[in-house]
C-alpha cells in the first residue's frame, strides 16, 4: 500500500510527464522512478487514464490520486496497527484494489478465526462504487463451491464505509505455485481443469468474473491436495446484465480489467459481454501455465494502443512463443521439470490448438463453456483426439496410435514416424533452398529432397491413411491392419524412387517394431538400410539411422550377435558429439548395453554405459540432462542384474548430483529415490524399503497429487513389499486404488491401466480369489488383444496368466486351448518365451492326467537354446518340472 508521500510523489511525476512528448516519457520514468516498481506502476496508470479522454477510469484515478488520497490514502486511525474495525482486529494489509483495501483481520466473536476483511477506500463513496462493492459481496455469497472464498459477514465501519469479511485464502498464485514446485505440463493441466470447474460454477450462478488472471487464482493445500480458489469479483458482472447496466464500469464501455488477460470484446468496451470473455481469459491463463508468458507482451502505451493490439494482432501459438523466448525459455522449461526442446515438443500440436481456440479473437469460434474447455484438456491428458482442431483422418489416426502404444519401449507412433520422416526430409530441402546455394549440385539436391518429401507425403495420404478413412473399413480398424494394407502396396510403387521407397519402408518397419511385430518389421527395415546404403553411402545420416533401427530389430528378435555387429560398426564410424541425435555413437552404445544385458554380459553392458557417461560428461558436462539420463540407465542395468554392491553407491551418487543440480523434488530425483527404495526391497530390507517408499510417495503426492500416474506407479512398487511380507490384503487394496486412479487419468484401455489391472489380478490369484482373478485376466486379455493384436507379447502374457488360473481351477481343457496357440506361434517366430509357454502347457497337461504328453513337451523345452538369462531360467524351470513328473 502506498503512503501519502508516495502518492504525492506519483502525482508530481505524473504532472511532469504529462508535459513531455509521448516518446520521452518512458526514459523520464526510468530515471525518475529507478527501481521503485509500485511508484512507476502508479504513474503509468495515471498516464494511461489521462490518454483516454472522457473515460470513467480516468476520472476515478485522477480523483483518487489528486483530490482525495492525500487526505485519506492511509488507513484511518481505526484501521492502523492493532486497532479494530467493526469488531475485527486489523493485523496487516493483504492488498489494495481500485476501490477497496483488503486486510488480514482477526474475528473474536461469535467464533475466533482469521479472515480477509475488505473495506471500501476513503473517498470512494459514490452510489456507483458502493453498488459495485455490494455486487462483489453478493457474487461471493451465492457461490456454493470449494473454489471460492466464503463470505462470513458484511456491514459498515464506524466511519460509514461498507465492508465484508470473507474466508482468508492462504495460497499463492497458480503460476507461482506451479513454478516453485517445478510441476510438469500434465500436473499443470490437471490444476487448470479444476480452475475451469470453478469458473463453470460461477457461470452457472449467473456471473462473469471478467478478471481471471494468475494473481486471482490462488492454490492452497487442502488435505494434502492442491486446490485452486478464484478470488476478487470486484469487476464481476451478471450474465443477465439488467442488474448491472447501471453500475460502475459496465455502462461507460472503458478498458476495465487486466489488459494481458482481456478478451477483444471486453477491450473494445462493448456492452455485449458474455461467459466467453472468461473463456478467453482462461485461455491466456492456460497459455501462461504452458509457456511462462502471455500471448502478447503488454506495451508501455496508452489504453487505446493496448486495445488495438488485442483486437488486431493475432496471438502466436504457445510452441512458437516458446521458441522465441531464447535463453529465458531454458529457465521456463526447467521450472516445468524438463528441457526447452522437450517442452516445445510437449506443447506443439494439441496444446497449441486448445490454447488458440480458447483465445480465438472471434468468440463464436471459442469453446462454448469452461466445461467444454476442461473436457478438451482432459481428452489431451487421456491421449484422445481433441476438438480444438479439424478432425482430419491423419490426425485421428495419430491419436489412435498414441493411445495404443506398447508402453515406453514402443517408441513413437506410426503417424509420428511417417510425418517425422517427411518433415526431416522437408527440413533438409528447406535448409538447402534457404542457404542461397548457387551451385547446381546444391539445387538438384534440394529439389530431389523436396520430391522425396512430396512422394512420402502422398503415400501417407493415399495409401496408409486411406485405411482409416470413414467408411473404408469397419469400426474396429487396428494399427496392424493399416500397416499390412500399406505394406502390400509398396512392392511396385517406387521402382525408380529408391530413397522414397527407403523412407516409406523405414517408417513402416519402425512402426511394426513399435508394435512388437518383429517378423513383419524385418523385410522393411532390412530393405530400407540396403537402399540407403547403396544410394547415399554408409556414412550418411539416413543410412546410420536405418542401421540403428535394424540393430534394434535384431536385438528384439534375439539375434544378438547380428545386433552387436551392426552397433559396433556404428560406434567405430561415428563419435559422440554434443547434441548428437539417434544416429550418434551414444545411442548405439545405449542399445549395445541393452544387447549385452539380454545376453547376460552385464560387465560389458555396464562398461558401455560408463563410456556414454564419460563422453557426455566431457562433451556436455556432468550436470547435463543427457549425462544424468545415462547414469539413470546405468542404475537400471545394475538393478536388473542384481549388482547391488555397485548399484548402491551409483544410486547415491546420482541422487546427490540430482538434488544439487535439479532439486530434491524434481521428477528425475524422485525416480532415483524410488529406485533406492526398490533396492532395499531387492536386498530384502523390507522395513527400510517401505519407509523409503512412504517418503518418496509423500513427496510425489505433494508434487504431482495422489492420483497422478507417476505417484500410482511408485505405489505399485510399494505393493511388492506388501506381497513379500505376506500382506496380501494391503496389496489388494493398494492395487485397486492404483487401477481406479489410472482408469480415471488414462482410460481403461491404456497400456499402463491394463498392466495395473493385471497386477491386481495377480494379487487375487495369490489370495486364491480365483473367480475374481479369472474375470480380471479376461478383461486384460481383451484389452491387450484389441490394442496390440492377438499375438503380441502383452496379449500372450495375460493369456498365459489366465491359463494358469484355469489350471488351478481344474479347467484343464480350457487352459490347454489357450496355451497351445501361443506355443505354435513361438515355435514359428523363435520367440525366447517358448520355454515358458511349454512349461505352462505341460503343467496343464500333467495336472489334467496326460503325463506322457507333458513329458514330451518338457523335453522339448529342455532342448531349446539358452542364449539369454531369461531362456536359461525357462530351461531350469523345465528341468524342475520334468523331475517332478511321476514315472
Amino acid at each position: 500500500m502506498m503512503t501519502p508521500a508516495q502518492h504525492q510523489r506519483a502525482k508530481d511525476l505524473f504532472l511532469h510527464a504529462c508535459d513531455l512528448p509521448m516518446e520521452q516519457r518512458s526514459a523520464y520514468l526510468e530515471t525518475a522512478c529507478g527501481s521503485d516498481v509500485p511508484l512507476r506502476d502508479a504513474v503509468e496508470r495515471l498516464l494511461r487514464c489521462d490518454s483516454d479522454p472522457g473515460g470513467l477510469e480516468r476520472g476515478i484515478a485522477l480523483r483518487s490520486y489528486m483530490e482525495g488520497l492525500l487526505d485519506g490514502a492511509a488507513p484511518s486511525q481505526h484501521e492502523r496497527g492493532a486497532e479494530r474495525v467493526a469488531g475485527y482486529r486489523i493485523l496487516d494489509v493483504l492488498g489494495e484494489g481500485g476501490f477497496g483495501t483488503v486486510y488480514r483481520a482477526e474475528q473474536s466473536a461469535p467464533v475466533q478465526r482469521t479472515v480477509a476483511l475488505k473495506v471500501l477506500k476513503p473517498g470512494m463513496d459514490s452510489r456507483q462504487i458502493i453498488s459495485r462493492f455490494e455486487a462483489e459481496r453478493q457474487a461471493l455469497a451465492v457461490m456454493d463451491h470449494p473454489g471460492f472464498a466464503r463470505v462470513f459477514d458484511a456491514g459498515q465501519t464506524e466511519a460509514g464505509r461498507p465492508y465484508f469479511a470473507m474466508e482468508l485464502v492462504p495460497g499463492t498464485s497458480i503460476t507461482t505455485y506451479c513454478d516453485e514446485r517445478r510441476l510438469d505440463t500434465r500436473a499443470r493441466l490437471a490444476l487448470f481443469v479444476q480452475v475451469c470447474g470453478i469458473v463453470q460454477h460461477a457461470h452457472q450462478k449467473g456471473l462473469i468474473h471478467r478478471d481471471i488472471k494468475p494473481s486471482n487464482v490462488l492454490v492452497v493445500r487442502v488435505e494434502d491436495r492442491a486446490t485452486p480458489k478464484l478470488i476478487d469479483f470486484g469487476i464481476a458482472r451478471a450474465i443477465d446484465a439488467g442488474a448491472a447496466r447501471g453500475t460502475l464500469l459496465t455502462e461507460a464501455g472503458q478498458l476495465i480489467g487486466t489488459p494481458e488477460y482481456m478478451s477483444p470484446e471486453q477491450a473494445d468496451g462493448g456492452h455485449d459481454i458474455d461467459t466467453r470473455s472468461d473463456i478467453y481469459s482462461l485461455g491466456v491463463l492456460l497459455y501462461e501455465l504452458l509457456t511462462g508468458t502471455t500471448p502478447l507482451d503488454r506495451p508501455r502505451a496508452p489504453a487505446h494502443e493496448w486495445r488495438r493490439l488485442i483486437l488486431e494482432q493475432p496471438p502466436p501459438a504457445p510452441s512458437t512463443r516458446l521458441r522465441a523466448l531464447g535463453k529465458r525459455g531454458f529457465d521456463i522449461a526447467r521450472s516445468r521439470a524438463t528441457e526447452a526442446p522437450s517442452l516445445i515438443r510437449q506443447v506443439r500440436g494439441d496444446l497449441d490448438w486448445i490454447a488458440l481456440r480458447a483465445i480465438e479473437p472471434d468468440r463464436e469460434r471459442r469453446y462454448e463453456s469452461a466445461a467444454a474447455l476442461a473436457l478438451d484438456v482432459q481428452r489431451f491428458l487421456r491421449h484422445e483426439p481433441v476438438l480444438a482442431r479439424p478432425p482430419t483422418v491423419g490426425y485421428r489416426f495419430s491419436r489412435f496410435a498414441r493411445r495404443h502404444r506398447a508402453g515406453l519401449a514402443a517408441g513413437v507412433t506410426i503417424l509420428t514416424l511417417l510425418v517425422g520422416g517427411t518433415i526431416g526430409t522437408s527440413a533438409g530441402w528447406i535448409r538447402a533452398m534457404q542457404s542461397g546455394a548457387a551451385e547446381t549440385r546444391q539445387r538438384e539436391r534440394a529439389e530431389a529432397e523436396a520430391a522425396t518429401a512430396r512422394a512420402i507425403a502422398a503415400f501417407l495420404n493415399d495409401d496408409l491413411l486411406a485405411a482409416v478413412a470413414p467408411g473404408a473399413r469397419g469400426r474396429d480398424v487396428t494399427v496392424r491392419h493399416v500397416l499390412d494394407e500399406a505394406a502390400a502396396r509398396i512392392e511396385s510403387r517406387f521402382a525408380d524412387q529408391p530413397l522414397v521407397e527407403a523412407g516409406v519402408r523405414f517408417t513402416i518397419g519402425n512402426s511394426y517394431l513399435s508394435l512388437g511385430e518383429f517378423g513383419p518389421a524385418e523385410p522393411h527395415t532390412q530393405r530400407a538400410f540396403e537402399l540407403r546404403r547403396a544410394v547415399l553411402g554408409a556414412d550418411a545420416r539416413d543410412t546410420r539411422e536405418a542401421q540403428l533401427a535394424l540393430a534394434r530389430l535384431r536385438s528384439e528378435q534375439g539375434r544378438l550377435d547380428d545386433a552387436e555387429q551392426l552397433l559396433s560398426n556404428l560406434i567405430e564410424r561415428r563419435p559422440i558429439a554434443a547434441g548428437s541425435g539417434p544416429p550418434g555413437a551414444d545411442a548405439a552404445l545405449h542399445f549395445l548395453a541393452t544387447n549385452y544385458q539380454r545376453q547376460g554380459r552385464v560387465d560389458e553392458a555396464v562398461q558401455a554405459l560408463r563410456e556414454v557417461i564419460a563422453e557426455h560428461s566431457r562433451v556436455d558436462g556432468p550436470d547435463h540432462e543427457r549425462t544424468l539420463t545415462a547414469r539413470s540407465n546405468l542404475v537400471s542395468v545394475l538393478q536388473g542384474a542384481d549388482r547391488h554392491e555397485e548399484l548402491r553407491p551409483e544410486l547415491i551418487a546420482t541422487l546427490e548430483l540430482q538434488v544439487r543440480t535439479i532439486g530434491a523434488e524434481h521428477p528425475n530425483t524422485l525416480f532415483t529415490q524410488s529406485k533406492l527404495a526398490l533396492l532395499h526391497y531387492q536386498l530384502q530390507q523390507y522395513g527400510e524399503s517401505e519407509a523409503a517408499f512412504d517418503d518418496v510417495l509423500e513427496k510425489m503426492r505433494r508434487v504431482y497429487g495422489p492420483e497422478h500416474p507417476y505417484t500410482l506407479y511408485v505405489m505399485g512398487d510399494l505393493c511388492l513389499v506388501y506381497r513379500a511380507t505376506n500382506r496380501l490384503d494391503a496389496a489388494a487394496t493398494a492395487r485397486e486404488d492404483i487401477l481406479a486412479g489410472l482408469t480415471k487419468s488414462n482410460g481403461a484401455t491404456h497400456p499402463e491401466t491394463l498392466l495395473a489391472h493385471q497386477h491386481l489380478a495377480d494379487v487375487y490369484y495369490a489370495q486364491e480369489r480365483l473367480a475374481e482373478a479369472e474375470a480380471a485376466y479376461r478383461a486384460v486379455l481383451a484389452g491387450n488383444q484389441a490394442a496390440f493384436g492377438e499375438t503380441h507379447e502383452y496379449a500372450f502374457a495375460s493369456q498365459l496368466r489366465l491359463a494358469r488360473t484355469l489350471t488351478r481351477m481344474q479347467r484343464f481343457e480350457e487352459a490347454q486351448a489357450l496355451i497351445l496357440p501361443m506355443v505354435e506361434s513361438a515355435r514359428r517366430t523363435r520367440e525366447e518365451r517358448l520355454g515358458e509357454y511349454l512349461v505352462a502347457y505341460a503343467a496343464a497337461l500333467s495336472t489334467g492326467g496326460d503325463a506322457p504328453r507333458a513329458r514330451e513337451i518338457l523335453n522339448e523345452a529342455v532342448e531349446l537354446p539358452a542364449a539369454t538369462p531369461r531362456a536359461r531360467r525357462y530351461q531350469t524351470d523345465a528341468r524342475a518340472a520334468l523331475a517332478a513328473l511321476p514315472e
